[in-house]
């Protein structure tokens, strides 16, 4: 108490005339004594402000820009916060009171917008001197081309309430959206429901409406119809917001720190982008695999940890039961990974063609060609990938997908040729194609290897039936004695299946290798 009255006397003593000229003002505008203002003003240990607003642009106009040009601006750079000046908490706490700020900064320039977005129309073109009393109204009854004006200004209104509240119904989902978020939501609506609702009072706008009532008009069951739809959201606002304000207040801690899912999924961007150093195209393809590979654990580590927590909540509750939603929870790093994994395949597939540029086999380097356009179309658009929001990636990776495909039955279509024209030399051929280590031509690289065996086994079965069709009598060279003729033919035909029976080998040998190297 003590404390108190010294505080007092100090803030007393520190009273000039201009003080006093301010309480004087103050005690006139609110038809108070002068000693009356003084006393409440020196019982207040906080600081009174006085100051004129702008209203020229409108009084919510005027007060955010007091707020956001003067106030806050003033929060950020004052130094002193009292008790809290050097503590731990001070950060925190000035943080806090500035986003406050900032939010509330946020909700009068969207309350702004909306106000001015939800004018109805001004009925500029109907002369309302001829609409004063209600025998006016009944004699302008005969005047069709009022009749048509009011009903068609009646008309626009209508249509521009029914604008209002179809917009309202259809809110776009925000996946960081909570209780603050959603309340603030129903107050811009309850503010321009409420808004339309005292245009609706307007002396122009009841005029045209009496009128209508008076003549009877059949546009007025429209307009009735619109009225009462406009009530209904007005109300269902209003109690929404009562509901909410109820448990904004018990949820406010929770905005205080950042959702775990939201700090997750900005680690993994910045781990992935070398804190943002680095784009994910420049990087060696390896290294990205690796780190969307640790990513990936990442959440399902996250996901094993919940249902680990759950599973003991579960166990101490003597229901035994409890419900979670999980989307909301999982649902946006769900949807991080299934990027990641998609960039993934992208940098497997940049992987495994890579091998065509190193490839000597002839003609193949304008295969290589088409391929390192398509990367190059590919890493123009970098700044979508990590932003699984944004669904311009999954048209860009389908358009990838689908070049790799054409370009992989382009590959096919000339291994199929380039077999064709070789020769004896198809098995070293493919073998090459083989070297090239990608699985997309496997299957391509086994049927030719089976066409080869199939034909030198054919040769072989011929070489065999000329053997055996001939060996009582070879056909020999012409003045070759019997013996040494015999021996030059059988060594003829064994120049003719050796080859392929070493090809027939190494394909048996490469094929079991790569048979064990996959398994």
């Amino acid at each position: 108490m003590e404390n108190f009255k010294q505080a007092r006397e100090n803030r007393q003593s520190l009273l000039t005339a201009s003080h006093q000229y301010l309480i004087n003002v103050l005690a006139s505008v609110l038809s108070l004594e002068e000693s009356v203002a003084e006393e409440f003003i020196l019982d207040s240990p906080s600081e009174i402000s006085f100051f004129t607003l702008n209203a020229l642009e409108g009084v919510l106009k005027g007060q955010q820009d007091l707020l956001s040009k003067v106030y806050l601006p003033a929060i950020g750079a004052t130094e002193d916060w009292g008790i809290l000046t050097n503590t731990e908490e001070e950060g925190k706490i000035k943080q806090d009171f500035t986003d406050v700020v900032s939010n509330y900064i946020k909700f009068i320039d969207e309350t702004r917008t909306m106000l001015e977005c939800s004018q109805l129309s001004e009925p500029s073109d109907i002369d309302f001197s001829t609409l004063v009393t209600l025998d006016d109204m009944k004699a302008a009854g005969a005047d069709a081309d009022i009749v048509r004006k009011c009903e068609e200004v009646l008309m626009v209104w209508c249509s521009e309430i029914d604008e209002v509240l179809t917009k309202s119904e259809i809110q776009k989902e925000d996946e960081t959206a909570g209780i603050v978020t959603e309340i603030e939501q129903w107050k811009n609506m309850a503010s321009k429901f409420s808004s339309i609702n005292e245009q609706m009072k307007g002396t122009k706008i009841q005029t045209v409406l009496n009128f209508l009532l008076v003549i009877e008009s059949k546009k007025m069951k429209i307009w009735q119809s619109m009225e009462t739809r406009l009530m209904e959201h007005l109300k269902n606002a209003k109690d929404n917001i009562k509901l909410l304000s109820v448990l904004e207040k018990n949820c406010q801690p929770l905005y205080n720190f950042d959702p775990v899912t939201n700090l997750l999924l900005t680690g993994c961007k910045a781990y992935i982008t070398n804190n943002g150093s680095a784009q994910i195209w420049d990087q060696d393809p390896e290294i990205i695999i690796k780190k969307i590979e640790d990513c990936v654990g990442l959440f399902r580590e996250y996901q094993s940890c919940f249902h680990k927590i759950k599973e003991e909540i579960l166990e101490q509750m003597p229901e035994g039961k409890i419900e979670v939603f999980e989307k909301p929870i999982f649902g946006k790093f769900e949807r991080f990974c299934k990027r990641l994994q998609q960039i993934s395949e992208m940098f497997t597939v940049v992987k495994t063609f890579s091998s065509l540029n190193q490839s000597k086999i002839e003609r193949i380097d304008i295969l290589a060609q088409k391929f390192q356009d398509i990367c190059t179309n590919m890493k123009k658009n970098q700044e979508n990938a990590l932003d699984h929001g944004k669904k311009e990636f999954e048209v860009e990776f389908a358009e990838f997908m689908l070049q790799i495909n054409n370009l992989t039955v382009e590959l096919e279509d000339f291994i199929r040729k380039r077999i064709s024209e070789s020769g004896p030399n198809a098995v070293n051929l493919l073998q090459r194609f083989q070297n090239l280590n990608m699985p997309c031509l496997e299957a391509e690289i086994s049927k030719n290897y089976n066409l080869i065996l199939k034909r030198q086994a054919l040769e072989l079965e011929h070489v065999k039936e000329h053997f055996h069709g001939n060996k009582d009598d070879p056909p020999l060279v012409r003045n070759m004695p019997p013996v040494a003729g015999r021996i030059l033919w059988v060594r003829n035909l064994l120049s003719k299946i050796e080859e392929p029976i070493r090809n027939i080998q190494v394909n048996i040998q490469t094929r079991f290798t790569n048979q064990m190297t996959l398994t």
